[in-house]
């Protein structure tokens, strides 16, 4: 039986890439299967070029320029559309159709044209469940997009699966104030935040190769008209005591202080001299306690306490069980190991010593 044919979208940047990595460091698709999408098409970018020198294809893929989208799609069973990073689009609360999912749109309509069966569409754990709604402005473009997704399905034009994505350990310090690796280590001592709650990090290895497992499954029907959320189940910290252990890697006191949404504004804007659209768009007053209630009412029943990954099906199935028996769930239970507290302070210590 031939193998689907998979294209995977923003192949240089850190998830698709790692996503890719797992793909062919745990041979879960053959090499010759995959379609490696980028903005410019050449195959000779580091992260790319272990999967070429075994037989992958690469090809350009411009958001901007649809016929170039259909041409990279075409012939494709599988699409793993991984969002753009074009944060300016969503700015000055961006009316629907213009903000990121613009290019998403622009990604699906070529996809449903060239006849690819199913997308898997990496989303924000930026709502609660499979529910549609959000109070977090960064989920804005991913419900929209979400929901063309849900639309396609209704219509017979494609199959889905939203896979909502925790938050990257390796991303707290833009979470924590805006962090800068480069000076802040060196002398700043006070971060204003709009709001804090525990944040359950998760490694974005550990997320990719959530994402990677699911695209590939043999079984593609039982993840169809889904929302799936990866996110670890344990270890989540507030950003007040984040701010103690940056200080203690770096020797002095981290004064942290919750304020309103203007203040933050304005101390971000005038004192640190951020874009403002920027600092507006990214305020996620409630939005952390979002992300804890999906991991601790949804996802933490679903598996022991030895896993890390925890997987919350919108139709209730628990897949990867523990209980399992099968040697392919077995395997990806195996795989999803704690680690994710370890990565946070790890990624500081390092960030914190460069």
């Amino acid at each position: 039986m031939t193998s689907p044919t998979f294209a995977l979208t923003a192949t240089t940047g850190k998830l698709s890439s790692s996503i890719l990595s797992h793909i062919l460091n745990s041979s879960l698709l053959p090499p010759s299967s995959l379609i490696l999408c980028t903005s410019t098409g050449s195959p000779t970018h580091p992260h790319l070029s272990a999967a070429v020198s075994r037989g992958a294809q690469v090809r350009r893929a411009d958001y901007d320029d649809p016929a170039s989208l259909e041409a990279a799609f075409a012939g494709v069973d599988r699409l793993i559309l991984v969002s753009t990073p074009a944060i300016a689009l969503d700015f000055n609360e961006a009316p629907e159709g213009q903000g990121r999912e613009r290019q998403h749109y622009a990604a699906l309509e070529a996809a449903r044209k060239v006849g690819v069966k199913h997308v898997y569409y990496t989303s924000l754990a930026f709502a609660c469940g499979g529910k549609s709604e959000s109070k977090a402005g960064v989920m804005v473009a991913h419900l929209r997009t979400e929901a063309r997704l849900q639309q396609l399905a209704r219509e017979g034009s494609i199959q889905f699966t939203s896979i909502r994505e925790g938050l990257y350990s390796e991303s707290w310090p833009l979470y924590f104030g805006h962090w800068d690796l480069g000076k802040d280590n060196n002398g700043r001592s006070e971060v204003k935040v709009a709001g804090d709650g525990k944040i359950t990090w998760t490694a974005l290895s550990d997320v990719a190769l959530g994402t990677a497992l699911i695209a590939t499954d043999k079984d593609s029907a039982k993840w169809e008209g889904c929302k799936v959320t990866l996110a670890a189940s344990k270890g989540g910290i507030t950003l007040a005591e984040m701010a103690e252990m940056v200080g203690k890697r770096l020797g002095r006191e981290i004064k942290f202080e919750v304020v309103d949404k203007e203040e933050h504004v304005k101390y971000y804007v005038n004192q640190r001299g951020m874009d403002e659209p920027f600092v507006r768009w990214w305020i996620i007053v409630i939005a952390l306690s979002f992300l804890v209630s999906v991991v601790t009412k949804i996802a933490l029943p679903l598996f022991g306490e030895n896993n890390i990954i925890a997987i919350a099906h919108s139709s209730s199935c628990v897949l990867f069980s523990s209980s399992s028996s099968s040697a392919d769930d077995f395997r990806y239970t195996r795989l999803f190991k704690v680690r994710s507290r370890t990565t946070l302070l790890w990624t500081i210590q390092e960030s914190s010593s460069s």
